[in-house]
């Protein structure tokens, strides 16, 4: 029979090993991922979409080269996009945002007009790595994780774009479209609502943040093993019974 003292250092024991199994496995350290960013429509002010022919735009695996439909000109004026080259992002604790970028305009003069009014970009967001790695010891090489969309309005007298995303603006992984073993849980944000002036070089950045996230199955099941104990309250009915105290 277990003595008062011994029970209570494997309450103690058994509690810390839950937790700690629950905050060891359940977030991510760090995650690599690159982006690509395109124009997806060219509005109704007159804008023209085309290819920049510019050979360091980020492709879709993840290499540099030409991109279809990384540039929209409209009176003289250029802007050109273009993704981030892979990432590698250390992550600080449970849902606590890092910040990052996932692409880059560059614009001719640093002019801005209407006729970008409207505009249509589309940002896809692809995983490398992550750490630590998921079962399987892979995410492969260039996981699409998702999309996120925007339309450019435009403020010449400010010189300003305004991005105004048209859908959801964070990507949650894993979710019900992403392949199979792709822990740990990961979350990439874009800035909602960004208003960014152009520079003087003629190039801003397309703001957001990635941020670790708890794996559910993990947390649940320490949370249903120390629940399965009835918490507590159920060490301590145990620990009555052990003792033969009614």
């Amino acid at each position: 029979m277990l003595s008062r003292f011994s029970f209570g250092r494997l309450a103690i024991l058994a509690s810390f090993a839950f937790f700690a199994l629950w905050s060891s496995e359940a977030k991510a350290i760090s995650v690599s991922y690159y982006s690509v960013v395109t124009f997806t429509g060219a509005g109704s002010n007159g804008a023209v979409l085309g290819n920049s022919g510019n050979l360091t735009a980020v492709t879709s695996t993840g290499s540099l080269g030409a991109v279809a439909n990384d540039q929209l000109t409209y009176a003289g004026n250029t802007i050109r996009a273009t993704g981030i080259i892979n990432n590698n992002v250390p992550l600080s604790g449970i849902g606590s945002p890092t910040g990052v970028s996932f692409g880059t305009f560059f614009a001719n003069s640093g002019d801005v007009d209407t006729g970008f009014d409207g505009a249509s970009i589309r940002i896809d967001i692809f995983q490398t790595a992550t750490n630590p790695l998921p079962p399987g010891g892979s995410v492969g090489t260039g996981q699409f994780i998702g999309s996120i969309d925007a339309t450019l309005f435009s403020s010449p007298a400010f010189d300003t774009i305004q991005l105004t995303f048209t859908g959801a603006t964070k990507i949650i992984i894993p979710n019900d479209g992403s392949p199979v073993g792709f822990p740990p849980h990961v979350i990439y944000s874009v800035d909602a609502g960004q208003t960014i002036a152009i520079n003087t070089d003629g190039s801003f950045s397309i703001r957001g943040s990635v941020a670790a996230a708890p794996l559910p199955g993990v947390a649940t099941a320490g949370l249903s093993m120390f629940g399965g104990l009835g918490g507590l309250t159920g060490l301590v009915a145990i620990r009555r019974r052990w003792l033969g105290v009614a």
